[in-house]
C-alpha cells in the first residue's frame, strides 16, 4: 500500500479526535470526571460515552449521508433535545452540590406484630429529583452511555465527512467490507483518543485539587455552570465551540 493510501484513515483519526472535542461533549462529561476517584475511573466513565456515541452516530450518520438535507429537521430537533440535556444535568448537579437535593432524617413511631411500639430513623427525599440524583451516583456508567447516545444523534460535521471519504474509497475500489471497518474502528478509536486525552488532564489537575476541599468544590460547580450555560446557549440557537477548532482556528464544516 502506497503512503497516500493510508491518507483517508489518517484524515478519519483527525476528524474524530477532533469531534470529540466539541464543547457539548467535554462539558457533560467533565462532571462525571471531576467526581471520579481516579484516572482509571475517568477513562472508564468516558469508554462509556464513546460506546453510546458509536451506537448511535454510525446508523444516523448513514441514513443522514443518504438523505441529504432531508434530515436537517431531525438534527434542529435533536440538537434542542441535547441543548436540554446539558441543562438538566448542569442544573441537577448544581443543586446537589449546593445541598438542594439532600436526605431528611426524621423518626416514624411504629411497630412490628406484637413488639411495642418505637422509633426508627427513615430518610425522606428533600425534593423529588433527589432520588434522581441517588440514581445518578449509582448508575453513571448508564447514563455516560445514554449522553453519549443523544450526543451521537446530534449534528456530526466530522462523521459525515468520514462518510465521504468511505464513499470515495467505495468508488475508487469498490464496496470493500474490510475497508469500511477499519474506518469505523479508526473512528472510534480517534475519539477514543480524544476523550482520553481530556479526562486525563482533567482529572490529573483535579486529582491535585482534592485536598483543597473549596478548590475541589469550585471546580465541579464551574463544570456545572458551565455545562448549564452551554445548553441555553444550544437552546438560544447560538453557535457553539469546539476546543481543537478554537485553538487552531479551524472553521467548522
Amino acid at each position: 500500500m502506497t503512503p497516500e493510501l493510508y491518507l483517508p484513515f489518517v484524515l478519519t483519526f483527525l476528524l474524530s479526535f477532533k469531534h470529540a472535542m466539541d464543547g457539548d461533549h467535554l462539558l457533560a462529561t467533565s462532571n462525571y470526571i471531576v467526581r471520579s476517584k481516579s484516572i482509571t475511573e475517568s477513562l472508564k466513565v468516558t469508554s462509556f460515552w464513546v460506546a453510546g456515541h458509536q451506537t448511535s452516530s454510525i446508523p444516523f450518520a448513514t441514513v443522514a449521508l443518504l438523505l441529504a438535507t432531508q434530515i436537517l429537521p431531525i438534527e434542529n430537533v435533536i440538537d434542542v433535545i441535547v441543548g436540554c440535556m446539558m441543562i438538566f444535568l448542569g442544573a441537577v448537579f448544581l443543586m446537589s452540590d449546593f445541598g438542594l437535593l439532600r436526605t431528611i432524617i426524621h423518626e416514624h413511631p411504629h411497630s412490628h406484630s406484637t413488639e411495642e411500639i418505637h422509633q426508627h430513623p427513615h430518610p425522606h427525599r428533600f425534593w423529588p429529583l433527589s432520588s434522581l440524583v441517588h440514581w445518578f451516583h449509582r448508575h453513571k456508567h448508564a447514563q455516560l452511555y445514554a449522553i453519549g447516545t443523544v450526543h451521537g444523534l446530534a449534528s456530526n460535521d466530522e462523521m459525515m465527512a468520514t462518510f465521504a471519504i468511505l464513499l470515495g474509497l467505495i468508488a475508487v475500489g469498490g464496496f470493500d467490507l474490510v475497508n469500511i471497518s477499519i474506518i469505523v474502528a479508526i473512528y472510534t478509536i480517534g475519539l477514543l483518543a480524544g476523550m482520553f486525552t481530556f479526562a486525563t488532564l482533567l482529572s490529573g489537575g483535579v486529582r491535585r485539587s482534592a485536598n483543597f476541599p473549596k478548590l475541589f468544590k469550585g471546580i465541579r460547580v464551574s463544570a456545572e455552570a458551565l455545562t448549564l450555560t452551554y445548553g441555553i446557549m444550544m437552546l438560544l440557537g447560538l453557535e457553539g465551540f469546539n476546543l481543537i477548532g478554537t485553538l487552531f482556528n479551524i472553521e467548522p464544516g
